[in-house]
């Protein structure tokens, strides 16, 4: 009788382990078979948005292209990351299907309206709010207390719908590129910079300018999610991918990958040097 059970019990094992592996391998394509025009997801993001990802010699670079990455392969599913020029040009192409998949940026109403968050998100990233570091800024508690002052904004940028709300009213400058805007803070043609914190943080370190700024406002609960165009025939993979990028997030693979990708901005600069 026990020698029966035992053998029962190794039959109900191997084939949970066939059935397991079978839907591990089935699933890429099972998927594809219902969605053929699905033939490769085409990842583009903000070329200047480290660590998660950023543009070096034409190709992107990154956390979440790696995270995205592996999380597509393990679908079983073609994938590449292609630069498409300036960010604004990225959500154009993502809002007419032609980009397939956005990581790492903020919900706003706007994008909602063309774009398929994943429910979980990829990491946080408050804003931070820069003024010079001998600024007679550093007394600001408030958003309002920024009332009269020169911003400014990398253009494109969005940082949560009430932050966004308040600069629209404001006197913010849209200019392009980080590197840019942090030097006409440092020259006093503006007051303050708005932008999302891990990004500042990693441009900071790597030109070693952490000295000449600091955060006079910073603003917490701001999280970045990936989202699929609307438009894209690859959309149907969303909910798999979600709950995989959920799993990596709470595995701290997301967390490690940060990691290391901060490190390699940072040796960027040591290698120029």
């Amino acid at each position: 009788m026990v020698t029966m059970q035992r053998k029962c019990s190794y039959k109900v094992i191997a084939l949970s382990l066939f059935i397991g592996n079978f839907t591990t391998h089935s699933l890429a394509s099972s998927l594809a078979s219902s969605h053929q025009s699905c033939n490769e997801v085409v990842v583009s993001a903000h070329p200047d948005y480290a660590p998660f990802h950023w543009v070096d010699d034409g190709r992107f670079t990154g956390a979440s292209i790696d995270i995205t990455g592996s999380i597509l392969t393990g679908m079983g599913v073609p994938w590449r990351a292609e630069y498409v020029g300036p960010w604004k040009r990225v959500l154009q192409k993502a809002y007419s299907g032609e980009v397939d998949l956005i990581p790492a940026l903020k919900k706003t109403t706007e994008r909602e309206q063309f774009l398929n968050y994943t429910n979980s998100h990829f990491y946080n990233n408050p804003i931070a709010i820069y003024g010079r570091a001998t600024s007679e800024l550093r007394d600001v508690k408030n958003l309002e207390d920024l009332n009269g002052r020169v911003g400014a904004v990398n253009a494109g940028d969005s940082h949560g719908e009430k932050v966004d709300a308040y600069l629209s009213v404001q006197n913010v400058m849209q200019v392009k590129g980080i590197a840019q805007i942090f030097e006409m803070l440092k020259m006093g043609r503006i007051d303050y910079f708005v932008i999302g914190k891990q990004t500042a943080e990693s441009y900071l370190k790597n030109e070693g300018l952490k000295t000449h700024f600091e955060i006079i406002l910073e603003i917490d609960n701001a999280v970045v999610h990936h989202a699929f165009s609307k438009r894209s025939s690859c959309l149907y993979l969303k909910d798999e991918f979600d709950k995989r990028l959920e799993q990596m997030v709470i595995s701290g693979e997301v967390e490690n990958a940060i990691n290391i990708y901060k490190e390699r901005w940072f040796n960027r600069r040591l290698l120029v040097e």
